[in-house]
């Protein structure tokens, strides 16, 4: 063999050899990506098994997370939070029994990522909330529950209360609807099987043609890039890549995912203008919301629904190209119409909560790089509007309270 030949040889060999065996400490010493990201929290299988999120397919609700996980989490804008699950996948310190003591009145929270909360569990709405009943109501035992998880939607709402909620002896059902729900609903429609009534049994997790090329953001449907293919690819299979990316992070914040947007959005109800698709698909959720209402009405299920609102709902927003500044309340008047068609209780959190974000930057109560999620000032201004709305004796949402009418 020519010194050449070996030459060519060990130039090849030695980088795999040094990578090889750092990989192998990487795997030895079981270093891997543990933050919440929420741009990967996405409906792909592929993403779901591999992108750190805690997430995993399920058969009826597209996705939950794992149970008993314990981990630091991250917010959209990076910042760490401790993050935890029950035996159930909910957002929640301890396991919930199946049945109730009958002296305990009930509340699920219903939602996606903010309802979640992106934020320490102290500062989470529906921690705030349930201390604050507690509080209120020393006699009582309120138990308030947190369901929400990344990407869900009215569709997953939907088959959540149908096929797990009622099963836990619910007294009242708060749902939050959030501004991306009807895009999400958009695309879980493609994988959802349904029932001789038309209205859905699941949301499949299974790969298709459509999956590989997109994946769900906190404002709408994304197509994906090659170097994001890439990315995810080295992130299942290369423990090294995960230690470098997490320094890489910390040192250059990565740039935002979601900046290229697919321009056909036909279910972005956030938009001024609405399609005839986007009516279509608005049409769709809000009946869909509207069984779930009468499912938990027959059997005497409080339902609270509220809006969750964005911050470019409340100002002029322009650091991003139009697609993703024309947002208005628009939404929040259909969900508003909604519950009065079908029934229960309706807090509009977009104009009590105006009032007081309007006035202040993003980064006052929403991330200053996410203008989608409540931060910890947000959480606490948000729950301070659902404590005030549960504790009206007019709206009649606690039967342990003095009755009243109900407020549409």
């Amino acid at each position: 063999m020519s010194i050449k030949i070996r030459e060519t040889i060990l130039v090849f060999t030695v980088p795999v050899i040094f990578f090889g065996l750092v990989e192998g400490a990487a795997r030895l010493f079981n270093i891997k990506h543990l933050s919440i990201d929420g741009y990967n929290s996405n409906i792909d299988d592929y993403k779901f098994r591999n992108s750190g999120s805690g997430i995993k397919p399920d058969m009826v609700l597209n996705h939950k997370f794992v149970s008993n996980m314990r981990f630091e989490g991250r917010d959209f804008a990076g910042n760490p939070y401790p993050f935890f699950t029950n035996k159930q996948g909910w957002v929640e310190r301890y396991d919930v029994s199946l049945k109730k003591a009958p002296e305990v009145f009930r509340i699920f929270y219903v939602g996606d990522s903010n309802t979640q909360g992106l934020v320490p569990y102290e500062d989470k709405m529906v921690e705030i909330v349930e201390k604050g009943l507690n509080n209120k109501y020393p006699d009582k035992e309120c138990e308030v529950i947190n369901t929400g998880t990344s990407s869900y939607s009215i569709i997953i709402y939907y088959l959540l209360i149908k096929n797990v909620l009622i099963e836990y002896d619910p007294d009242l059902i708060v749902i939050n609807v959030d501004m991306t729900d009807i895009p999400n609903d958009y695309v879980y429609k493609k994988f959802a099987v349904f029932g001789p009534d038309k209205l859905p049994t699941a949301v499949l997790p299974a790969d298709t043609n459509y999956r590989k090329s997109y994946y769900l953001t906190p404002e709408g449907v994304v197509r994906i890039s090659p170097a994001q293919r890439m990315r995810e690819f080295l992130a299942y299979h290369s423990r090294l890549f995960n230690l470098l990316e997490r320094i890489i992070i910390k040192l250059i914040p990565r740039p935002d995912e979601n900046a290229k947007y697919d321009n056909y959005q036909p279910a972005n109800w956030n938009a001024f203008n609405w399609t005839p698709e986007i009516k279509k698909n608005v049409a769709y959720s809000m009946n869909l919301l509207g069984e779930t209402i009468k499912f938990l009405k027959k059997r005497n299920i409080k339902v609270l629904i509220t809006g969750v609102p964005h911050y470019t709902q409340f100002v002029k927003y322009t650091k991003f190209p139009v697609t993703r500044m024309a947002t208005n309340h628009r939404p929040h008047d259909v969900l508003k119409a909604t519950v009065n068609q079908f029934g229960g209780s309706y807090l509009d959190s977009y104009q009590i909560i105006k009032e007081t974000i309007v006035n202040y930057p993003q980064g006052t109560y929403y991330p200053s790089k996410d203008p989608t999620h409540f931060n910890i000032k947000g959480q606490h201004i948000w729950a301070k509007t659902q404590l005030q709305f549960l504790t009206d004796k007019r709206n009649n949402l606690l039967s342990f309270d003095e009755p009243g009418s109900i407020k549409q």
